[in-house]
């Protein structure tokens, strides 16, 4: 069951009525999979910036999950096809789209009530993009207007990456629950994945900074913020139509 997720900051009446039919067929020929084992996901009207970059134009973020059939070769092959589509169809320059892949095991995926898929440990080393993504139950109107060009400079210096690198999706409206405490809480999770200057002790730094950042300015209390870590090789993130990998072996 491969999964094919995209959030996007366009609203959810410019996807087209036949966007997902359109794509299915694109991912089932490149990952070479059965149309109907794929399943896509939409989330619009989300907060997307790519550091550097003017507001306002039409951008996303994806992630293609798949129990095999993807690797360097692959995934040059997938990014370009789904880069060409979403342009075509989204308006979305492949320069606003990044995709991120996972090649997963049985163990880690379910479907039917019963463990279909373990996702392999991601690492590698390379400074391109890292991605900062926020679900939070707070609505839209209560994320300032700053406060990407805020958090920008703190995930630059944390990571040590320019601040131009980085992308920041926020999804807003999101039922966060932790635990016994329900869902009446500011709350927020959030998963940061970088090629490279990720690890043990870049984590504990970057945790304290973007934690108390979430604190000030979205009043989320520590206990009620989650950030999960992931360390990517460069044959699984893209952005314009290539694999970080295809870019790198370029230069």
């Amino acid at each position: 069951m491969p999964c094919l997720k995209i959030f996007t900051n366009l609203p959810k009446d410019k996807i087209p009525e036949d966007f997902t039919s359109k794509m299915i067929p694109v991912l089932s020929r490149t990952v070479r999979k059965p149309e109907n084992e794929f399943v896509v996901a939409i989330s619009t009207d989300c907060t997307v910036a790519y550091g550097g970059q003017p507001k306002g134009r039409p951008g996303a973020v994806a992630t293609l999950e798949s129990i095999s059939h993807l690797g360097l070769e692959e995934n040059k092959i997938i990014a370009k096809e789904i880069s060409e589509l979403i342009h075509k169809e989204l308006d979305i320059a492949p320069d606003q789209l990044m995709i991120t892949f996972y090649d997963i095991k049985g163990l880690n995926v379910a479907k039917f009530g019963v463990i279909v898929c373990n996702i392999n440990k991601i690492n590698g080393a390379c400074k391109f993009f890292p991605r900062l993504s926020i679900f939070t139950n707070l609505a839209k109107d209560k994320i300032p207007e700053n406060f990407i060009s805020k958090i920008l400079p703190v995930l630059s210096r944390t990571l040590r990456k320019e601040e131009e690198r980085f992308v920041v999706v926020v999804t807003t409206d999101c039922t966060v629950a932790f635990g016994h405490q329900g869902t009446g809480n500011a709350s927020a999770v959030a998963s940061l994945e970088s090629i490279g200057n990720l690890g043990a002790e870049e984590n504990k730094i970057i945790t304290k900074e973007v934690t108390e950042f979430f604190r000030k300015e979205l009043g989320v209390a520590p206990e009620n913020c989650l950030i999960t870590y992931y360390d990517l090789k460069s044959q699984n993130v893209a952005k314009n139509g290539l694999t970080f990998a295809e870019m790198l072996a370029k230069k």
